[in-house]
Parts: structure tokens; sequence; C-alpha cells
């Protein structure tokens, strides 16, 4: 896959390559690899290995450093890319108005250009070393580390295991590696500062968790993994994120990259924090380090130094019976008392997250340099830095607090500092001793005395803008530009439109705009006004037709000839007597200002249409779905059911989250018609037991006068279908006969016995313990709750509620509006029921 290169690098690329002397320099390598071939007895170039034509191709190389033609190549590429992308930035400028100034924009292409080149071609990663004492960019940074740090061997183990078996990349202790994770990046501060996002995406620890669990797996081991293993993959998890969106970061490439660099890391540690884990090396101990740490103190800042001896000496660090009791041990043996916990650490958790990016950027500039010491400046420089508190301890115990709590205090640009003044020269030396052979760095300033490229960045190839006015009229005649282009095409689609039919078959319409008019308008004198009796009625009413077709464009040129046409037809109207059709263009109807308030409830009127119309849409299409045909009579449409269930559509998934719903409804409504069921039998039997108390309180009792006797007929007229609109909620039947029950008076007994007839009756219709259809009654007051039931919905949801509807929220949602719209029928119900008693 091709890398794409910034614009103004490939016209760079482009105009180097068809220079002179871009042919010069390529005719001359070829002739020293000609002689090498001749030398070596090699016949053609190609018969070589690869390593063998990289090996000629740096003999070549290196053989015509020195020549004038490789001189004028390399300032001919100096002055390119120098104008190239200083007319870039200028054009950015000038056409974009970016917020940035013109050196942000010029360090910012040319970030993206080394970012490019080294996607392009990793074995350039060496070139990074000029950035040292720099913090790298965050694109730059996340190429250059996984360059530094690549691993294939880990990365394809890794792949490997997760294709085969996914639980043999996770660890038995997953649980416990993911609750530390968490615990780390939003509980500690300085992680908490450096990922603010950790506690709202919890891809973050999850990819942590990932990593750490593949690499304890790795190790088959039962013992748990320790801190500074957490620790030191966090700097490669930020580098990443700061390159990635959070929810990106949880991929699987993300993940294996992040494995593939860890492992690497762990495997590239330096030998003195080997020691500091307890680990046996053989490269530089942790004391070895601590004594270069206090001579390099020591030749900087004497009075540091001394004074750790001193309070060290007081502790008695050291065997005092023997030699070791000199001051550069009871040094040295302080210092790795106070700097063995950062060490472990490589300085995470110690310094701010920033600074240890800075850090690990100059560690891994020079990861392939034998002699490439940089922790040793480093950790001098972080005991320079806290001279001020370190001088105010007083104890050993006071200076180990300082180096553990006060350097989270330490920044960048102190380190910048002072590394550059004490540090700098010694350890840039020994880089160019290892990128020094390769291909050299266009740097005229250094390395062909050239003056400094960018002398010329203020004198682009561009219009001037002096004045304040030159550019006003400058941007107002661009603005004009390029609104007559859009009216002209405005115009030219106008009149393709226009023309675009012919005339009717048999109209004569073009006749009437001659060349001469006055023998036409002669011919027509001869003939009657009356338009009836012309025979060219039918020409004249086209031409009325048209002209209102053609009144815009007619209005709106000031053309000759739209005027010539416009005065002939009017000649033409003024000789027959016609008003002319075109008196009403400025007499235009227009809609009248409306209020506000107005303009707004259209609005939502217009919205609410376009709604039921989804809605009528959605409700359709789920009808048909559901309604669809079941398969011809022959298929096999049973023994074709596994292969369907493979491929189902989003269609057949819909109707089955449709039956599942619809079958747990019917489950519900079982369940609640039990519970229905149970209620009334309980309520039938204290009826019961009410209606024998009532009986031998009436045995007690005299007997009821005629007056109060009911008739025989009375009970025969309480029928199921001649109840009342209360009868569901009383369970008491008026008479068919009477207007009032009031007007019948009833002994105690007999209300009773009437009352629990008909409660008994109207339960077992409700709940299906007849056969046949409910009775009149019940079937208005269930049409009433229905009616209840709809009015609520709209108060609550603003719509009636289909079943489908309920699938939009979610369960909590769903169970909140549904007590809502309970709550509502149930006043109305109460309403309604104090209404009929």
């Amino acid at each position: 896959m091709s890398v794409p290169f910034p614009l103004w690098l490939q016209n760079s690329k482009a105009e180097i390559v068809e220079s002179e002397e871009w042919t010069n320099v390529t005719r001359e390598l070829f002739d020293a690899i000609q002689q090498q071939l001749a030398q070596n007895h090699v016949a053609y170039f190609t018969d070589l290995t690869d390593a063998e034509k990289s090996l000629f191709m740096d003999r070549a190389a290196k053989s015509i450093q020195h020549s004038d033609n490789y001189r004028k190549m390399m300032q001919k590429v100096s002055y390119t890319l120098d104008r190239h992308l200083s007319n870039e930035v200028a054009r950015e400028l000038l056409e974009e108005d970016p917020v940035e100034t013109k050196p942000e924009l010029v360090i910012e292409h040319v970030r993206e250009g080394a970012v490019s080149l080294l996607k392009r071609w990793p074995d350039m990663k060496g070139k990074v070393y000029r950035c040292l004492n720099q913090r790298l960019p965050e694109n730059l940074r996340f190429i250059t580390w996984k360059l530094f740090l690549q691993n294939t061997l880990a990365r394809k183990v890794y792949c490997d295991a997760l294709a085969e078996d996914a639980s043999s990349v996770r660890s038995a202790h997953e649980r416990d590696i993911q609750h530390k994770c968490e615990a780390l990046l939003t509980a500690v501060p300085v992680f908490a500062r450096a990922f603010p996002e950790a506690k709202t995406s919890p891809a973050i620890a999850s990819t942590m968790t990932k990593v750490l669990s593949y690499y304890h797996a790795k190790l088959r081991t039962t013992n748990r993994l320790i801190d500074v293993q957490y620790l030191l993959l966090i700097p490669l998890l930020q580098a990443s994120l700061e390159v990635q969106r959070p929810e990106k970061i949880g991929s699987s490439s993300s993940v294996a990259n992040l494995v593939e660099q860890y492992i690497s890391l762990l495997e590239s540690r330096p030998s003195f924090v080997r020691d500091a884990w307890g680990e046996t090396t053989t490269g530089v101990s942790l004391n070895e380090m601590c004594k270069k740490v206090g001579s390099e103190l020591s030749r900087i800042d004497t009075g540091l130094s001394d004074h750790i001896s001193s309070l060290y000496s007081q502790e008695k660090v050291t065997d005092t019976s023997s030699k070791a009791n000199s001051s550069n041990e009871v040094l040295t043996a302080g210092l790795k008392a106070m700097l063995k916990p950062m060490l472990r650490s490589m300085f995470v958790g110690f310094l701010e997250c920033e600074v240890v990016l800075y850090m690990w950027d100059q560690w891994l500039l020079g990861l392939d340099v034998d002699d490439y010491d940089v922790w040793l400046p480093l950790i001098t420089l972080t005991l320079l830095l806290l001279k001020e508190p370190l001088m105010r301890a007083t104890d050993a115990q006071q200076l180990e607090e300082v180096t553990q709590r006060q350097s989270i205090l330490l920044t960048v640009d102190s380190y910048q500092y002072e590394f550059h003044k004490h540090f700098y020269k010694s350890v840039f030396a020994k880089l160019t001793e290892k990128y020094s052979q390769d291909a050299p760095v266009v740097d005229p300033l250094s390395t062909l005395g050239l003056p400094a490229p960018w002398i010329h960045w203020t004198k682009e190839v561009l219009p001037e803008r002096t004045r304040v006015e030159d550019r006003r009229l400058a941007r107002e005649q661009r603005a004009a530009f390029k609104l007559r282009q859009l009216r002209n095409e405005q115009e030219t689609q106008l009149n393709n439109q226009r023309h675009a039919l012919p005339p009717p078959p048999g109209s004569n319409f073009y006749c009437y705009v001659p060349t001469k008019f006055q023998a036409s308008l002669h011919m027509l004198s001869s003939w009657k006004r009356s338009p009836n009796d012309s025979p060219f009625c039918s020409q004249l009413t086209l031409i009325n037709t048209s002209s209102t077709s053609i009144s815009t464009s007619l209005s709106s040129r000031n053309s000759p000839r739209s005027t010539a046409k416009t005065l002939r037809l009017s000649i033409l109207y003024r000789h027959w007597g016609w008003p002319a059709p075109w008196i009403h263009w400025t007499k235009e109807v227009l809609p009248e200002r409306t209020r506000v308030e107005d303009r707004r409830l259209a609005r939502e009127q217009r919205a609410a249409f376009k709604l039921r119309q989804l809605r009528n849409e959605q409700e359709t299409q789920l009808n048909n779905q559901r309604h669809a045909l079941p398969p011809p009579p022959g298929s096999n449409f049973y023994e074709e059911k596994d292969n369907v269930n493979k491929f189902d559509s989003p269609e057949r998934q819909q109707l089955n989250e449709d039956r599942v719903y619809l079958e747990t409804q019917l489950e519900q409504e079982r369940r609640r018609r039990e519970d229905v069921e149970r209620k009334a039998e309980a309520e039938i039997s204290q009826l019961h037991a009410e209606l024998q108390r009532l009986r031998r309180v009436n045995q007690r009792s005299p007997a009821p006068s005629a007056d109060n006797a009911i008739p025989p007929d009375a009970q025969s007229q309480v029928s199921p279908s001649r109840m009342s609109e209360s009868t569901l909620m009383t369970g008491f039947h008026a008479p068919g006969n009477s207007p009032r029950v009031t007007d019948q008076p009833k002994p105690p007994m007999e209300v009773m016995s009437i009352f629990l007839q008909n409660i008994t009756q109207d339960i077992s219709h409700v709940t299906g313990g007849y056969v046949g259809d409910l009775d009149v009654s019940t079937n208005l007051q269930l049409s009433k709750y229905r009616e209840l039931q709809r009015e609520a919905e709209k108060d609550v949801m603003g719509h009636v509620m289909k079943d489908y509807d309920w699938t939009l929220y979610t369960e909590p949602d769903k169970r909140r509006y549904q007590e809502d719209i309970q709550s509502h029928i149930n006043t109305n119900f109460e309403r309604l029921y104090a209404q009929t008693l």
C-alpha cells in the first residue's frame, strides 16, 4: 500500500528528479557501481543478492559524497524543498486563513513529511537522532517508538495464539489485573491528569488489561504481576492514545501493537533497571550507575554531592570498619537509596507523564547505538533540578522524600535547558558516530557551509498585498468574479430548460418575430379587429400563453434583441385592442407577512405531519412483514429451515423479535388473568360470608312489610343484557323498566343476593368462565377502559402507543411510562366511578 506524501514533498521530488544535478549524480553513481562490478568480476548487477546490492550501493554513495556533482545536487535538494515548503505555507496563509502562525505551519508540514517518509522507508529511523533533546510530536513519537520497539516474532506469536484459542491469551488473574488498571488510571493523580477520558471510556483500561493479561499468561506463573510491570505500560498506552481516539484504542491491531512494544521494551531495559528489579544482569549494575551519577554530580555541583554524603555518613549506610568509609562510597550508597524506587519504574509515576515521555524519547532515539547512555545525564539532571529542596533536608529520610515526592514538580523545559548546557555535545557525538556514514541529512548550514535556507521565506512567488485597500479590492474582485460565474451558469441552465422542447406541431410562433416587422403588421391590419375572425387566432393565443412563460427572461435582460421582441409583441397586442399580458408583472400577489408565532406553529404542524407519515409508513411496513404469506404447498420449508436460519435477513430477525414480544405479552396477560380470577374468588368467598351473616341477622329481625316487598318479576328483569354502565364497578344491575334503583326499595337480604349474583356473573364473563360473548354492559365498560387507556397514552406519550412502539424504549423507561399511564387510567376510572355513584 502506497503511503500518501504531502503535495509540497511530491512537487519537490518531481522537480529534483527532472533537474540536471540529479542526472549528473545518477550517472556518476552508475559509473561507481560499474567499477565495483568490474573489480569483483561480476557481469550484471542483477546477479547479486539483496545484501550485496545494498553493500555496492553504500560503497558507491560514499565514494561520490565529496564530488562537485554531489555538492550541487545537495544544494538543489535543499533549495527546492525549502522553496516548495515556503510556497505551500504562504498559499495556506493567503487562501485558508489558518489560526496558526507561519513558523507553526512550517513545523506542522515538516512533521507530516517526516512521518510519511518514515512510513514509506522504516530504515530511515536513525535520522530521528537529529531530534535529540526535543519533545517529539505525537505522530512522530508514535511511529518512532513503533519502529525502535519493533518485534515481529512477539507480534506473530500473539496473533497466532489469539486466532487459535482466545482463552490462551487471557490470564487466570485477569479480573484482578483489570481492577488494578482501572485504579491506576483513575485514582492515581499523576495518571488521572494524563488520562482524563479514562473515567468515561472503559476501552483504555480494557486495552491495558488485555496486554498485561497476555503477558502474565505468557509467563506461566502463579505469582501476580508486580507494580512496575503495570507502570511501564502506561507511557506506551499514552503514546498510542495521542494519535488514536479512545474508542479505537481497543481494536485488535492496536492491542497487538501494544503487546509487541511492551515485550520489546521489557527485553530492552537497561541493565541497572534489571538489577533494581532483582534480576541477574551482565551489564552495568545499579551500584555502578549510582557511582557514575555521583562522579558526574561531583563534577558539576560539589556542594550538593558533599551535602548528600554528609547526611548519609551520619546514618552509617556503609561499613565503617573498612576502607569503604570513603566519601565516594557513602555518596554511592546514599544515591542508591534515593534513586532505586525511581529507577525501578524508569521514572514512571514519580514525574509527570509529559516529562517521562520526553525521557523515553531521548532513550529510544539511540536504542540501536551500543555506547549510547542517556540515562546517566537524565538521572544527574534530576538531582540537579532538585538541588534547593535537597539542600534544605536535614537527614537521609528527608532526602529520599524529596526525590520521591517533589520530583513531580519538574518540567520538560528545565530538563532541556540543563541537558543542553551540560551533556548535549557529548551525547550527540555518540549518535553522530553511528549515523554519520549513512545517507546525509539535508542541512546546508552544517554540512555544506551554505547560508540558512529560510532567508527567502519572505520572498514567495505570490501577488503582493501591500496595503489594506489592495487586499480588500482583491477580495471584492474575486467575489464579483465568482458571482458573475454563478449568474452565467444559472442563465445557461434556464435557457436550456426553456428550449428543451420544440414548439407544438402546426404552430407558427416564430413567424411573428420577423426581420421586417412592417410588412407583417401591414398584412395583419387587413383583417378584422375581432380575434375570432382572424386565421392567426391560434398563433396569437400561442403568443399570449408563451409570452407569460418567457416573462422572466424579457424583464431581466436589457439586450437590444430582447427589447425588440418586447416592442413587437406590444405593437401586435395594441393593434388588436388586447391588453398586454405583462401588465401585471409588477403586481405580484405575495404572501402576507405573518407573525412569528404563526410561522412557528406552521413549522410544528408540518413537522408533526411528516412524523405521522413516517409512523404510518413504519406501521404499514411492519404489518406487511407480520402478515406475510405462508410458504406454498409442497415446498420443502421445514427441510430448509436450518439453511434459512444460517442466513437470517434483518426482516426475519425483526419478525422473530415481534414473535418473542407477543409471546411475552400473552404470558403476562395469562398471569394477569389468573390473578384476577384469584382475587374474584376471594371476593366471592368474602361476599358469601357477608351474605350468611346478613341471613342470620334477618332471622332475628322482623319480617318486611308489604310495602317493602319486591315484586316477583323484579329479579327476572335483572339480566346481564340490561346492566348499567356502573355494573362492573358496583356489581348492581338496575331493573330495565325502572328509571332509578332507589324508586323500588328492597330489604338488605335481597339487595345483597342480587349484588352477589351480578358480580359473580360479570367476573365469570370477564375471566372467560362462560362460553359466549361478553354481555353488553361489560363490552361497554371494556370499551370505556380502552378509551381511558388511549387518553392516558396521549397525555403521557403524546400519541396512542402501538405494540412495536414499546420496543424503542429501554426496560426502565418502558416500566416508568407504563406506571404513569396506569396512574392516569386509575385517576380517570375513579372519577367515572364517582360520577356513576
